[in-house]
């Protein structure tokens, strides 16, 4: 059996949606998804292997999707996202929603874009009611090219890079044969709402294969920290400054994962304040392929 440990961060920025009936409704579905989904990823991943994915890049993403897709395949998307019993229009008022939060302040930056590339073969077959959707809902920038340039990747990487503030500027590859592409950018840049009780330390940190290194950690100590622990799961919630937005740190007790039971203690809000919390400070860089 794998054995992971999971390092997960949730940012939640949908407070601003209560009330409206259709929306909480998405966003309490969104937990089973996303669990799901993750234990997916782990059945092909090596177990030693680290890895990042993006909730809301994947609904932003899979919402796009949705309104090009014929019948069969939007009943087995919106089966996939737990959608069942909800309509288009409520999947595109979420995503809206979900993407009009970003936000820029002087302490945090959240920028979410979508962007779509379609094939000057086809532009003529594409249904003006997709394209109004998606510019309409999603915000998605849509370009006509021929992609059998080498123009349309540098194009394409340019969009990223911008809309990554520069820390993303790889570009996915082109194929000439490639009808359609689309891509969505999340990018946060943030500032807790915490300062370090101590200065950066280096301390030993042992791998996973059991061999020890040198590891730089901050220390913190706060009341806008909160811990929630069970045989399950331990996590600490972190708020950012003058903001909604706030950062779930989950570690699993389990050797292989996280239980079905992760969101659903999460939404129990039986988070404690007053805890001391040590992080290693990393940097992760990474890619995987949707198929």
């Amino acid at each position: 059996m794998k054995n992971f440990i999971c390092f997960i961060l949730v940012l939640c920025c949908i407070t601003s949606m209560a009330g409206n009936p259709s929306q909480t409704e998405i966003n309490n579905r969104q937990g089973d998804f996303i669990n799901k989904f993750f234990q997916s990823i782990i059945m092909t991943k090596n177990s030693n292997e680290n890895f990042v994915f993006s909730p809301v890049s994947l609904n932003q993403s899979l919402g796009v999707l949705l309104n090009g897709a014929n019948q069969k395949a939007r009943t087995e998307i919106m089966q996939a996202l737990n959608y069942n019993g909800l309509t288009l229009s409520d999947v595109n008022n979420y995503n809206h929603q979900i993407l009009s939060s970003s936000d820029q302040s002087s302490y945090n930056k959240l920028l979410i874009a979508n962007g779509l590339w379609i094939s000057d073969t086809i532009k003529g077959k594409i249904k003006r009611e997709f394209l109004n959707t998606a510019s309409r809902f999603y915000k998605a920038n849509i370009h006509v090219a021929d992609f059998k340039k080498q123009e349309v990747k540098e194009e394409i990487q340019k969009w990223i890079v911008e809309h990554t503030n520069g820390f993303i500027n790889d570009a996915p590859s082109v194929n000439p044969n490639d009808v359609m592409i689309g891509i969505n950018s999340t990018y946060f840049n943030g500032i807790w709402d915490i300062n370090p009780q101590t200065p950066t330390t280096e301390t030993p940190f042992k791998n996973r294969d059991g061999k020890e290194g040198k590891c730089k950690y901050l220390q913190y100590k706060n009341e806008k920290m909160y811990c929630y622990s069970n045989s399950y799961f331990r996590a600490i919630k972190l708020f950012y400054k003058d903001s909604d937005y706030s950062m779930i740190v989950v570690l699993p007790q389990l050797k292989y994962g996280i239980s079905e039971e992760y969101f659903q203690s999460l939404k129990d809000n039986d988070f404690l304040k007053q805890v001391t919390f040590l992080i290693s400070k990393y940097r992760y860089n990474g890619q995987s392929r949707a198929e």
